[in-house]
């Protein structure tokens, strides 16, 4: 039954993201910066000037550690939703020489680990109403487990990455106390949002929410 407090963090957690993001995150910030830009200053002030940053576009290859690939919405995002989101992925960048996996490998990993989970929930569906598959169903909670302890692990590096990017936006200076405030709960949102994946992929996935 280790599934039942599984489901209840990640629902809880989906749940106060998209509270947070729909209080703060649709804010454009006063200063008229975009996701780029925000994540190009972070490059800067780290010393990782030789990094590119870029539109991320499908089928794209991207290199190891000299791109910083955004989706469109970050890129070109002027809300304090996307700037934040820019910023966690500059920061990440700016530690990938000392990480095991690159930012570039583990957004693709998390891809993969959501499809699996819309791949989960049709087999726990199958399996709840059709009693001959009830083997699908323990199947696809177990998956819910283990992607969810794999985001558990994954934790102390969000929580850095949340805190760094908070401190470089501060002291940048180019946003008013009550903007800064904003930033500071999408960021401690942002670095739980793994942890609600499995509620996260479906929704976003087809397209049922936007965060």
């Amino acid at each position: 039954m280790v599934w039942v407090p599984v489901l209840f963090i990640s629902l809880s957690v989906f749940l106060f993201e998209i509270w947070i993001f729909r209080k703060n995150g649709k804010f454009p910030n006063r200063s008229g910066f975009t996701g780029c830009e925000i994540a190009r200053q972070i490059l800067d002030a780290s010393g990782c000037s030789q990094i590119m940053v870029d539109m991320a576009l499908a089928g794209d290859p991207r290199p190891h550690l000299k791109q910083l690939s955004l989706e469109r919405a970050v890129y070109e995002g002027k809300t304090l939703s996307a700037l934040t989101q820019a910023a966690r992925e500059a920061v990440r960048m700016t530690r990938a020489s000392s990480q095991v996996l690159s930012p570039d490998v583990r957004k693709r990993l998390w891809e993969i680990c959501s499809n699996t989970l819309l791949a989960a929930w049709l087999f726990v569906l199958l399996g709840s109403f059709l009693p001959p598959l009830a083997v699908f169903k323990f199947f696809g909670l177990t998956v819910f487990v283990f992607i969810f302890l794999i985001a558990m692990a994954g934790l102390p590096a969000e929580f850095e990455a949340s805190e760094h990017a908070y401190f470089l936006l501060r002291d940048f200076n180019h946003f008013l106390p009550d903007e800064l405030s904003r930033i500071k709960s999408l960021l401690k949102v942002q670095r739980l949002t793994r942890l609600g994946q499995i509620f996260r992929a479906p929704m976003t996935r087809l397209r049922c929410i936007e965060i």
